[in-house]
């Protein structure tokens, strides 16, 4: 997934609506929320992150694999994005089909002026990596789709051939061009450079 590899989206927590919608909701109706509003920058957001609550479900869910660079991290590591941002949709803060795990630096980075492709809505295809510089690059699937999922697409390739997510593709690419680990090891950690590798048919030097 170290691309974007489309995430099929994890069954809701049983305990979900006790542990965090229920609650986030008394907290939103309590600060006077509607459903359509947007709330003010320095929203109390603290006092109602009920969100973490799920938070270890959600990591087992996707399997400790960030949504979008694809790449496995350790629990501490991560945080729960919101696709849809807090600020313009907060009734969404609580809803698990809104959270996608997400390596934390990332999140943290991303923003939300920008509007990014869903990792749950993408297709397979329309996205490809270059084994020799470690860019994600668009494949000639998208080049009819419309303006503004292609929009969604280029901001978020944008964000993923920042230095630091490229070189830790390359990282990967390299080690096992090297012989330094295994195909298998490749698999667990970034499976979207395992698929390419698999699709290229290159063998290591």
């Amino acid at each position: 997934m170290v691309g974007m590899i489309r995430v099929q989206p994890a069954p809701e927590p049983t305990d979900f609506q006790a542990v965090v919608r229920g609650p986030g909701e008394a907290f939103l109706t309590s600060k006077g929320v509607g459903k359509s509003d947007i709330v003010p920058e320095k929203f109390p957001w603290e006092s109602g992150s009920f969100w973490r609550g799920s938070f270890p479900e959600l990591f087992t869910a996707y399997n400790g694999i960030c949504a979008y660079l694809g790449l496995r991290f350790y629990q501490n590591q991560m945080g729960t994005d919101h696709f849809l941002p807090k600020k313009k949709h907060p009734w969404q803060a609580y809803e698990w089909s809104n959270f996608r795990l997400s390596f934390r630096a990332f999140n943290t980075s991303k923003g939300w002026s920008k509007p990014f492709s869903d990792p749950f809505t993408i297709e397979n295809d329309w996205f490809d990596l270059d084994l020799w510089t470690g860019r994600v690059v668009l494949t000639n699937a998208t080049e009819s789709l419309p303006s503004e999922t292609l929009n969604c697409l280029r901001n978020t390739l944008e964000k993923l051939n920042e230095q630091d997510y490229l070189l830790m593709r390359l990282e990967f690419i390299d080690g096992w061009m090297e012989g330094k680990i295994s195909l298998e090891w490749v698999e667990r950690w970034a499976p979207f450079v395992h698929q390419v590798i698999i699709r290229s048919n290159i063998a290591p030097n």
